[in-house]
């Protein structure tokens, strides 16, 4: 009788160990997409769970995000006050749009005029003065991309590709989602192979050993260690380091664009040479 008892317990003990761990894992599992939503924040207090896709000066493309394939809808962006991306990385505009002269003061960061330029993002927090006359590369200080002197996130950056070259914001963002699918593919490996290797344990309990549980927590460790490292560390890394490359071939590309168009088609200038001065023409 005490044997029986001691078994029903151990099973009971058993399933509370499994429900929570399966939970725990189940949670683990849809973090990420919950994660990676926008949240747009209207001025009435309204927030949508949303995929921003572009800021314009006057408006806010997004879809929903529980529809990720359905229509692109447009909210003007006065009527918003805040966009809390799935990044962490928040967007605060103001009730109304301002000259750049008085929203901003120029200590060294931003350029003396801002004539012609458009604002992406917050110039302030991951945004950035853009010039649509004149792009320019990105650069790199202190490990983080800059842009125009200032400190760009990676929706500043999908922003400024998408005006200039969309076939490069595409990548940019097609990387991205690689980057992002690989982190999930890692963490969600990760805890089915931790739910395995528990399987495996209770399975070779000494007092009721359970082959099944064995074989099949088994086959879970596996599939979840292959999932994680693999699978998943890879598509993290290419998805990553892609993701910056797409940004150094832009770079490569609006410097040949900038170096071609500095070359006159004609110019008449004087010369120095060996033999004396005299006028040359290029074209």
């Amino acid at each position: 009788m005490g044997t029986t008892i001691k078994n029903i317990g151990g099973d009971k003990i058993r399933f509370y160990i499994l429900s929570v761990i399966l939970g725990s894992f189940l949670g683990f599992w849809a973090a990420p997409d919950a994660l990676a939503q926008d949240k747009i924040i209207t001025k009435n207090a309204e927030t949508i769970e949303a995929t921003v896709l572009e800021i314009n000066i006057s408006d806010i493309r997004y879809k929903k995000a529980d529809n990720p394939q359905g229509p692109v809808f447009v909210i003007s962006k006065s009527d918003v006050a805040t966009i809390i991306y799935g990044n962490g990385s928040i967007d605060v505009f103001n009730e109304e749009e301002k000259k750049p002269e008085q929203n901003f003061h120029n200590n060294g960061r931003y350029p003396q005029s801002y004539e012609g330029m458009v604002p992406i993002g917050d110039p302030m927090n991951g945004g950035c003065w853009w010039d649509p006359e004149h792009p320019r590369q990105f650069d790199i200080v202190r490990g983080e991309w800059n842009y125009n002197n200032s400190e760009v996130n990676y929706n500043t950056i999908y922003n400024i590709l998408n005006r200039e070259v969309p076939d490069f914001a595409n990548r940019l963002l097609a990387y991205r989602r690689l980057g992002k699918a690989g982190i999930g593919l890692f963490g969600a490996g990760c805890g089915l192979a931790g739910l395995g290797f528990i399987y495996m344990m209770l399975g070779t309990d000494s007092y009721s050993p359970d082959y099944t549980l064995t074989a099949v927590g088994t086959a879970m460790f596996v599939s979840g260690t292959l999932m994680a490292l693999p699978a998943g560390v890879t598509m993290w890394v290419v998805g990553y380091k892609m993701r910056d490359k797409t940004i150094r071939d832009y770079n490569s590309y609006i410097k040949s664009s900038n170096d071609y168009s500095y070359v006159p088609r004609h110019e008449l200038k004087l010369i120095q040479g060996k033999y004396g001065v005299g006028l040359a023409l290029t074209f």
